[in-house]
Order: structure tokens, then sequence, then C-alpha cells
């Protein structure tokens, strides 16, 4: 049995334009990836963010939805146990 598991980011494509430690406006393309971003705002705030004394445009933005899978004793192998707790049998009949 497979385990999968979906994520979604956004590459954005942004003219950053600052001023330069001379004191002259330079502009610069940049290239980025924002992970768990399924909206052009969520994607401008991350932009934003990154370069808070900077004026961002966006010029180009992309959503990807990657699906990735693993089997089950690569899974097994691999993972972290996150939490683990005893049942009784009760609560393993609700589940």
């Amino acid at each position: 049995m497979a385990i999968t598991r979906t994520k979604i980011y956004a590459v954005l494509v942004a003219d950053v334009i600052y001023k330069g430690n001379e004191g002259n406006i330079k502009t610069e393309e940049i290239t980025m990836s924002v992970p768990g971003c399924d909206s052009r705002m969520k994607a401008e705030i991350a932009l934003e963010k990154k370069y808070p004394k900077a004026i961002t445009i966006v010029k180009d933005i992309t959503f990807v939805v990657q699906k990735r899978k693993m089997e089950e004793p690569d899974f097994e192998e691999h993972s972290v146990v996150v939490s683990e707790k005893e049942i009784t049998e009760e609560e393993l009949k609700e589940r």
C-alpha cells in the first residue's frame, strides 16, 4: 500500500526595485518559490516580507501541485514517530 501526499506551491517571477548603497535605484528580476501558497495574494505577501524595503512587482506566477508517493516499507524506514498512545479495544473499534 502506498502513502501519498499532495503539496502545492507558487513559483513567481518578480521585479524588485530598491535603493542601492550609493543611493541609486536598482531593479533586479528574481524567481522565488513559495511553499504552501495557493493564491496570488499569499505569494505577494511572502514577496513583500522577503523584501520589506523594496517595491515588488509580480510579473508572472505559476501554481504547482505535486503528488508524492512512498511505499509502505520505505515509509516505515524513513519516517519518524510523532506521537504514540495506547488505546483500549473499544477505542480501536471507534476508529
